[in-house]
């Protein structure tokens, strides 16, 4: 995806915690097409949802999970569902340069999002810390298990002048 638009980008703002947490039930799927760094996961917990990542369109189910690689653009297209959306930033992956596949169906890995997604609903400066060593664990789990390529320093950088 050659020269996506600066106007699609979406900053971050990053605070004291470095994670984004959005829970959202039963709304519409529906987002505009955007890019960031971040990672982002999403995680279905009731419903259907269709999403765009880069060129590929995934299709989500309760107990789904998609992952949005860094500097890709992405959009929710479409669906009526519940679910968790987990933005982390790519310092979190240190020399860890890696581009996920999309769609992920594995209940170690959505349990372990679910988990983080309810602590969040009682967060505090002791969760925080819980839920940032959850989503390490998660972010590992990921590497070891859903990595579709693992880049180089110079591959990255190369993958990302392609953007």
């Amino acid at each position: 995806m050659k020269n996506m638009d600066l106007d699609l980008y979406e900053s971050i703002p990053t605070k004291s915690f470095p994670l984004r947490v959005n829970l959202n039930r039963f709304r519409g799927y529906a987002f505009g097409a955007h890019w960031h760094e971040h990672i982002e996961i999403h995680c279905i917990f009731e419903g259907k949802a269709v999403l765009r990542c880069g060129e590929e369109v995934v299709r989500l189910e309760a107990g789904d999970c998609a992952v949005v690689n860094g500097n890709e653009l992405h959009a929710g297209l479409k669906g009526e569902c519940s679910y968790g959306c987990l933005i982390i930033p790519p310092e979190i992956f240190g020399d860890n340069h890696v581009l996920f596949e999309h769609s992920i169906r594995d209940e170690r890995l959505y349990s372990m999002l679910a988990d983080i997604f309810e602590e969040y609903k009682s967060f505090d400066s002791v969760r925080a810390l819980s839920i940032m060593g959850n989503t390490y664990l998660a972010i590992s789990y990921l590497i070891n298990n859903y990595s579709r390529e693992n880049l180089s320093e110079l591959g990255h950088r190369r993958y990302f002048e392609k953007l």
